[in-house]
Order: structure tokens, then sequence, then C-alpha cells
């Protein structure tokens, strides 16, 4: 039985014809502004010269070219829509649905490319490569997502566990980034038998601490609550009047309803502390094994 199973993903730059695809960017900005200048002309020329096509210079575009080309038209558009008349607004609507969002297109020659980033300020056209690795930087299992999809989505980690079930291999735990961290996910995880080592942001409720082996909440002067009631996705822990009426931690508590204090906790937290095991911090540095046998990929094109 292996120790961890590593998922992760990378961008992958779809070679989607380049030079007819700026050229085609480029052509849907200068028919909006035809429509624009037949009645506001001086905006028409400021939106030219802020919105301009550069020079290429009779050479070939290059993918980071493309992606100039795409930030530029989508930021065009987005300032556009709304602001003149209603044919420009329709103009809009119609080459949005070809280039940007959702399941709309980024290029006609390749259909399948997405516009996505991979960080906030680095667009990029094509597609992401999702994959699961052991701890010998073998890659067993891979999926292909558009370019705009989060790799940490439920169904795409059931995607993954599903191919790793095939291959009837076991390993104690999932390793990933915190584009992983939600509550599905982590039952998708547990439900294969494996602890989800993923990065969490909540590490404590406030001045409150959930205790999963009792299943209570403490409080800052040791006081534990006494009972919970349902809530959607989590329950509602709350703690005796008597306790709540004369303890000096009440100034910065919560509001104290009903005499006493009341703490929700969410199911995804609860989820989150079921992996709170020995092994999680020296887990999470076996991130690193993937995101290395990844790294000659980050620049790649398809």
């Amino acid at each position: 039985m292996g120790r961890y199973k590593i998922f992760d993903a990378t961008h992958v730059i779809a070679d989607v014809a380049i030079p007819s695809t700026v050229g085609l960017l480029r052509h849907d900005r200068r028919k909006v502004l035809k429509v624009i200048g037949k009645r506001y002309p001086k905006s028409a020329e400021q939106l030219a010269e802020d919105y301009g096509e550069g020079d290429l210079k009779g050479r070939r575009a290059t993918k980071e070219e493309l992606v100039k080309e795409l930030e530029l038209t989508r930021q065009f558009f987005s300032l556009a829509k709304g602001k003149y008349t209603k044919k420009v607004d329709k103009a809009i609507e119609r080459m949005e649905k070809m280039h940007y969002g959702g399941e709309k297109i980024a290029s006609l020659v390749d259909p399948d490319a997405r516009f996505g980033y991979k960080d906030e300020d680095h667009p990029f056209c094509g597609y992401k490569v999702h994959i699961a690795c052991d701890e010998s930087e073998l890659v067993t299992s891979l999926e292909v997502l558009p370019g705009n999809e989060n790799e940490g989505a439920e169904k795409n980690v059931r995607t993954l566990l599903k191919k790793e079930r095939a291959l009837e291999t076991k390993h104690k735990a999932v390793v990933a980034d915190g584009l992983y961290d939600s509550a599905e996910t982590r039952k998708a995880i547990h439900g294969e038998g494996m602890n989800a080592y993923i990065p969490s942001r909540q590490k404590r409720i406030g001045r409150f601490h959930y205790v999963k082996d009792e299943d209570k909440v403490s409080c800052p002067a040791r006081q534990a609550s006494i009972g919970k009631s349902p809530h959607e996705q989590g329950f509602l822990y709350y703690f005796s009047v008597a306790s709540c009426r004369d303890c000096p931690y009440q100034e910065g508590c919560l509001p104290l309803n009903g005499g006493r204090a009341r703490v929700f906790v969410s199911e995804d937290y609860q989820l989150k502390l079921l992996d709170e095991t020995t092994e999680r911090k020296a887990a999470l540095k076996k991130r690193g094994l993937v995101e290395r046998r990844l790294g000659g990929g980050r620049s790649g094109m398809v």
C-alpha cells in the first residue's frame, strides 16, 4: 500500500492558429468601434487609441501576443458594454459568445480551448492537464480540462479517484493544494477510504474550539457546549445559561442569545478536522513532488 497520492494541474497553451485568432479579435474591435463612431466619433477615436492593434511588423504573432489580444478585447468589451447604444451592446454580445467565459469558445479553430488564468496576472488560452502521481513522481492518472475549469472541483477529483480505483492501487491519503479545499471534495476522498491532506484556511472558530472526539465546542473559560441543533450545512452548538451568566470572558465573546453563547460549526470544518492527523504536516510537503514533475510543462503548447 502506498502512502500518498498527489493531485495537481498544469496549464497548456493551445495552438489555436494564433495569427488568424489575433486578426479575428482585432476585426471584432474594429467592428464595435465603427458602430460607436456613428454616434460618438470622439469616443470611438479615443477608444481606438487606448485599444489599438499594435504592430506585428510582418511576423507571426506569438502565443503571448494572443493572450494580450484576448485580454485587451475583453477589457474593451467590458468598458463599452452598456455605455453607448443598443446596437453596440448587441454587437458586443455576439462577439462575446465566440470568445469568453463559461462555455463560450476562445477560438474558432480550436473550439474546445478556453480562456483561463494561471494566476490573477497571467491569463492563458488552452487547457489544464489534471494529474495524479505517487511519491516516485510517476503519473498514474490524468484528464484534460478546459482552461477555465477548477481542477479542485468535486467532479474533477472524482474522475481521478475513479481512474485510480480502476488501477486497484491503495493509498492512505490524497495530497493537494488549497484549490481542492471544499467539503464536497473532502467527502469524495474520504469515500475512497483516504485522508484529504489539503491546506485549510480556518483553524479555529473565533475564540472557541471544536473538540472532534467529544463533538462539543469549548470556550476560553474551558466550558463545554451542552447540546447542538441542526442547521443548513452544519450544526449550532449552545452553552448553558449558568456557565455564560457569570463568565469573566463575556467581554469580547460572541453576542449572547437567550443568555448563552451559540457557535455555528460547518460540516466543512468538521471534515477538515478528520484530517488533522500527525502525518498531515509532513504529507503536505510532498506537494512539491508534483510541482517539480509538472514544472517542465508550465508553458507547453498543444
